[in-house]
């Protein structure tokens, strides 16, 4: 079984990936996954680097992500240009490493922001949208990753909002599940354990 965490950026589905996490489900992290493929590959890294400049990588050849970002994030345009470079190549890196991991594992979890954007929600038996007010998930960005309003609104801006983002996995899911996360972890646990059940079929452990 595959099952999916997705939510705009700041929703707080990593927190949930964690509480999953902690009931002993293994769950690959789409962005770790991404700089690894990105890093593997002199082709892909050589077009960024082009397309954006030599700040792209570190002298380790490590992608400078908070360098990237101000660069791809500044207009549609950047950000489209971006995602050609890699996504086809990378689509294929995912879903072949995710076969492999259900075949070895059984169950496998995926937390990635854009289910939607990639048009992949049929990949998986569930996915599980994370959701949070924009004002909300605004003042996440500003205070976790030291953001300006201009900055975190243009982060939000890059991506579906979560009325886009249901209404295309609504068409597209085998099951859709949502959590609402606008309060404090210990809110997350009840909704948690719905999803706990829904994998594994087993009454949940309120």
């Amino acid at each position: 079984m595959k099952f999916a965490l997705t939510g705009g950026i700041a929703s707080g589905k990593t927190v949930v990936a964690a509480l999953l996490k902690e009931r002993g489900f293994r769950i690959l992290n789409a962005d770790r996954l991404a700089l690894e493929f990105i890093a593997s590959s002199p082709a892909i890294r050589e077009r960024i680097t082009i397309e954006f400049g030599a700040g792209s990588f570190d002298a380790a050849g490590r992608l400078n992500r908070s360098w990237l970002a101000k660069r791809v994030f500044r207009d549609s345009d950047n950000l489209a240009r971006y995602n050609a470079i890699y996504e086809p190549a990378w689509l294929s890196y995912l879903a072949d490493t995710l076969a492999t991991k259900e075949q070895r594992h059984g169950t496998i979890g995926l937390d990635a922001a854009l289910i939607a954007e990639w048009r992949i929600a049929a990949w998986f038996d569930l996915v599980v949208l994370v959701t949070a007010p924009a004002p909300v998930r605004l003042a996440r960005l500003q205070s976790t990753r030291h953001l300006t309003p201009a900055e975190a609104q243009r982060r939000l801006d890059a991506q579906l909002d979560d009325t886009a983002r249901r209404t295309s996995l609504t068409v597209e899911s085998t099951e859709l599940m949502e959590i609402n996360n606008d309060r404090e972890i210990e809110d997350l646990r009840e909704p948690v354990e719905r999803v706990v059940q829904s994998i594994t079929g087993a009454p949940a452990d309120l």
